[in-house]
């Protein structure tokens, strides 16, 4: 430390604290509160994104030490580490983080131990790999676990606990970390660097002649006694099901145990179909023999589409059901015919034949089940189920949607006996962890793969060696490498294998064209560590997607464009089967210019709702959407790609609502209400409204209601509902009319409790006015006035409110009322699931939700809507909104090409509108915004591109001291007078939103 910041230490300031100088832009005194804050009085006010922390993994709380660890390596300038123990699964959670902080030049400094040979050699392989990091091993016992980041400013953020670089540290395990900021004259900071450079200069630099060394030294060390003393390696939950008894017998999983019971309730009913769905690994076979043995059918037939999985479904069944004399187990397909057993497995084209079909009577089988049921709307399982009479038939699969039109819904009565999906089964950790990284694919002289790309160009020498070299990158020196390559044509896969194979991968392309003998000597040879032809990569197009069981799977690499969520899920799901030995599976996605990309986030995470800011969500959220200690990672270009294709997506069309509507009444045997969208989760119901004035409207146009079915009147009415308050970002509207429709009347002591209690909202007289303004057909312009029919909701009176003659008319109708409580509900369950939470704010808006201009009118109270004179700011009402576009089009005109910017997670730099002065009225009330307490929201969107929609970054206040009066050219190049004030928000914009609204687009 300098003597003069060590002068700085003896003056204390008036509130009690040191008077430090600032370095180079960042205040001194900033770090000092919020060490006073974290370590004194947690009420002391200073900036949070310093304060010390706690750093967790806490799903509940959407915590992970994973996110903090990437935070900072994507941040920082250099780097230092010291832990105890690294595995394979701990770098990969990392890796593309570390990836591109050596392609930004950062170095990096990583000590660890051979300390119980724990650490695994693929791992410190890997870390060999970066060219900016070098790393060391310090032999004997190490036991920290310390993060040191450099940062701008000459500030360090120290973490100091107990997470290790594993998979289960950075995301599940119950860990205690500390984070603090200091600078780099801390003592603290100078003590640990101290002890890290001493144990540093006495480490073993980690080369590949020390590896070589010390695997041979932790392969010796398993295969001692004492090897049992040691701690294993952590390895999955496997199986999924457990041996409880000594001859070996099951019992069900937690999915399986779920899925039992409402089997069984179903059957109580008098039920005779049942539909499961479940994703690929959960142990459909499994439930199916378990409730098979349940129901003690005297002959049970279940049907396959590939013959390469009958002899493994039988000898599931035999497993469960153990040895029993009564049961004769038999196949019929690939030419056996053992129809005298009273057990017969089948594949669905043999048993389709007339010859064999007529061989049975039409009730001769107690129980089907019919095995990836989704195809059953084919002729050949058609024919096969209308012939049979069962006592209770059970279709099973993971993607029960279809692109043909044909219901499997309804062939099962609609009865969804249970329904667990991807995430869910991931989180219940009944599949394999996976770790996703989304790279780009090829671009050569400013062309890049897209899809009108030919199979010359998807099988160029380049682009081998481009998918090579991000196996070899991403596999993480694998040592028994077993992967599906999927691509979009047979020309392509068969050329693609022959290039790889002369890259030096084992590789065979598997078409539709071959036997299914040559597919499953292909599938051996991939399983088999024995053969001499053994294989790592099958490569194919669509007929791996089901029907193939390898468990022992490690890599899926998806070389083609995402044309569909539910292919990609199931090609995902190829890999995701638990097997000894394997901790996780790698997926490779190389993503080029394809307009499909925005079903990426849908498959990945889940939500099926086609809404792009939630899809924009996901991508920025990333990690924190996943469960367990799975990841997705994606490279810069790759990301914006997907970001553009969100973007330019079409998802509000006519066409899109009526597939979705029609799958979804499919799903549930009748007319879905908006409410049915909602709870499915599988189509915001909000998007229908961007092309039809309400729900009722849609049906009409879809000629599923007639159009006599409500007035006039009654549509406009369900237009405003649907257009004003569907959205319900606040619940003040829905609420007043819920109540009103149901009692007629109400006190505003009522609705006041009911706000605090049920709704969590303090009761503003300001709020109250404004909701009774807009059910009074206020707020909104002229020309929206007379397309609601200028409708009156309210009357005021003495105590309370009550619902007007016309309101109360409307309500008389049957269809009206099914129709109002249908988008009521929906609004209400919108205000819940969005904006029901911590992170709102007393003025109804919820930091990092997006709002348009005309809506931050209506939760800001304004009399009227005037969002078309609001341009990028306004002052009315003691407040001042103000709309920042952070990545302005070419178009702009040169006098509104603004220099608005972050210059930290809390500090915003901020321009007026030109020709504005220190003098101009409105510059004036923003500079006494200390004394006249004026609220400033700050929102911004990403680009023009995103709509017209902002995110709500936080309450902003002027830095005093700090506004300045400038210039800024117009078209001809004349100075205009501009002023530009630095804001500090009261929170700092939380970091993935942060790097989003910075990351500029691809050129």
């Amino acid at each position: 430390m300098s003597k003069q910041s060590t002068k700085s230490h003896e003056t204390i300031n008036s509130e009690g604290l040191f008077q430090l100088e600032e370095p180079h832009g960042r205040s001194l005194q900033d770090i000092e509160k919020s060490l006073y804050t974290g370590f004194i009085d947690k009420a002391y006010p200073s900036t949070p994104s310093l304060r010390p922390r706690l750093i967790i993994n806490n799903r509940e709380k959407h915590q992970k030490v994973l996110l903090t660890i990437q935070g900072e390596l994507s941040s920082c300038t250099q780097f230092d580490i010291a832990v105890a123990f690294i595995t394979r699964d701990g770098i990969a959670s990392l890796l593309q983080t570390l990836l591109e902080a050596s392609q930004r030049g950062v170095r990096g400094r990583l000590l660890t131990t051979n300390y119980l040979h724990f650490n695994e050699p693929e791992a410190l392989e890997t870390l060999l790999d970066l060219p900016n990091l070098e790393v060391r091993i310090l032999e004997g016992n190490l036991h920290t676990k310390g993060y040191l980041f450099h940062h701008a400013h000459k500030t360090i953020n120290l973490i100091v606990g107990s997470a290790n670089l594993t998979a289960q540290a950075l995301s599940t395990n119950q860990e205690w970390n500390v984070q603090f900021t200091s600078t780099e004259n801390g003592e603290l900071v100078h003590q640990t660097y101290a002890d890290f450079n001493r144990m540093w200069e006495s480490a073993i630099i980690l080369s590949p002649a020390y590896l070589m060394h010390y695997e041979k030294e932790r392969e010796v060390a398993r295969t001692t006694a004492q090897w049992t003393e040691l701690p294993p390696v952590p390895q999955p939950r496997f199986p999924v099901y457990e041996e409880v008894t000594q001859e070996g017998e099951l019992i069900p999983n937690t999915m399986q145990a779920e899925a039992l019971q409402e089997l069984f309730a179903l059957r109580h009913r008098g039920e005779t179909k049942g539909l499961i769905i479940s994703a690929t690994g959960t142990g459909k076979t499994h439930l199916a023999a378990f409730d098979a043995k349940a129901c003690n059918p005297k002959r049970l037939l279940y049907i396959v589409h590939r013959q390469t999985i009958l002899l493994k479904s039988m000898a599931t069944f035999q497993h469960v059901f153990g040895r029993n004399e009564h049961i004769s187990f038999g196949v019929v397909g690939g030419g056996r015919r053992e129809t005298e057993c009273n057990f017969i497995f089948a594949s669905i084209s043999t048993l389709a034949r007339e010859d064999v079909l007529s061989q049975f009577a039409r009730d001769h089988f107690d129980y089907i089940i019919v095995d990836e049921v989704h195809r059953a709307g084919a002729e050949s399982y058609k024919k096969v189920l209308d012939y049979f009479n069962s006592k209770f038939t059970l279709g099973m699969t993971a993607t029960p949607e279809r692109t043909d039109g044909q219901d499997i819904y309804r062939l099962f009565d609609y009865n969804i006996a249970y329904n667990i999906r991807l995430q869910a089964a991931m989180e219940a950790k009944l599949l394999c962890q996976f770790h996703y990284y989304g790279i780009s694919d090829l671009t050569i002289d400013g062309l890049s793969v897209d899809d009108s790309s030919d199979t010359r160009f998807l099988t160029s020498i380049a682009r081998s060696r481009h998918i090579k070299e991000a196996i070899d990158t991403y596999s993480m020196h694998e040592k028994r490498k077993r992967g599906l390559i999927f691509c979009r044509t047979v020309v392509e896969a068969k050329e693609l294998s022959e290039r790889l194979n002369t890259l030096g991968l084992k590789t065979l392309a598997v078409t539709g064209e071959d036997s299914e003998t040559v597919r499953e000597d292909a599938i051996q040879r991939l399983q088999s560590d024995q053969r001499p032809d053994m294989l790592e990569y099958l490569v194919s197009v669509d007929i791996f997607n089901e029907g193939i069981d390898i468990p022992n799977l490690n890599q899926i690499i998806m070389a083609r464009p995402t044309q569909s969520a539910i292919i990609f899920v199931q090609q995902l799901g190829r890999g995701l089967r638990k097997a000894k030995g394997k901790p996780f599976v790698t997926v490779i996605d190389f993503v080029g210019n394809y307009d499909n990309n925005y079903l990426i986030p849908i498959a990945l995470y889940g939500d099926t709702s086609f809404n792009k800011d939630r899809m924009r969500k996901m991508m920025v959220a990333g990690n924190l959407v996943l469960s367990g200690e799975s990841t997705v990672s994606f490279d810069r270009i790759a990301r914006q790609r997907i970001f553009r294709a969100i973007d330019d997506a079409r998802l509000d069309t006519k066409a899109l609502f009526k597939e979705q509507y029609l799958k979804l009444k499919a799903k549930l045997g009748q007319v879905p209400s908006l409410m049915d969208f909602a709870i499915a989760k599988e189509y915001d119901p909000l998007l229908f409204f961007k092309k039809y004035d309400s729900y009722p409207a849609l049906l009409m146009g879809f000629g599923e209601i007639p159009r006599e079915t409500l007035t006039k009147t009654e549509l406009c009415s369900l237009r405003f509902l649907s257009q004003e308050l569907a959205n319900g970002k606040r619940p003040h509207e829905l609420l007043v009319l819920k109540l009103l429709a149901k009692h007629g009347s109400i006190s505003i002591t009522l609705l006041q409790s009911i706000l605090e209690q049920d709704y969590h909202f303090i009761f503003e007289q300001q709020a109250f006015q404004s909701t009774i303004r807009l059910l009074n057909n206020g707020f909104v312009k002229q020309a929206a006035r007379d397309s609601y029919d200028n409708l009156v909701y309210v009357r005021m009176q003495d105590d309370g409110i009550s619902a007007s003659p016309q309101f109360l008319a409307l309500l008389a109708s049957e269809s009206y009322r099914n129709a109002f409580d249908d988008v009521i509900a929906l609004g209400l369950y919108n205000y819940r699931t969005h904006y029901d939470n911590q992170l709102r704010q007393p003025n109804s808006l919820v930091l990092y939700e997006k709002y348009s201009r005309k809506d931050v009118c209506r939760l800001l109270n304004w009399e009227d809507n005037e969002d078309s004179t609001m341009y990028g700011y306004k002052i009315k009402y003691n407040t001042c909104p103000i709309f920042v576009t952070y990545h302005k089009g070419e178009e702009i005109s040169a006098s509104t090409d603004y220099d608005d910017k972050f210059l930290s997670p809390e500090l915003f730099s901020w321009m007026t509108r030109s020709k504005r002065t220190l003098d101009s009225g409105e510059v004036r009330k923003i500079l006494s915004q200390h004394e006249s307490g004026l609220s400033i929201p700050l929102f911004i969107k990403k680009h023009d591109d995103e709509g017209a929609d902002f995110y709500y970054i936080g309450q902003a206040e002027y830095i005093k001291g700090r506004e300045r009066q400038t210039t800024i050219k117009d078209e001809a190049g004349k100075d205009l007078p501009i002023v530009n004030f630095l804001f500090k928000l009261q929170q700092p914009c939380e970091n993935d939103l942060y790097t989003y609204l910075l990351e500029q687009a691809q050129q």
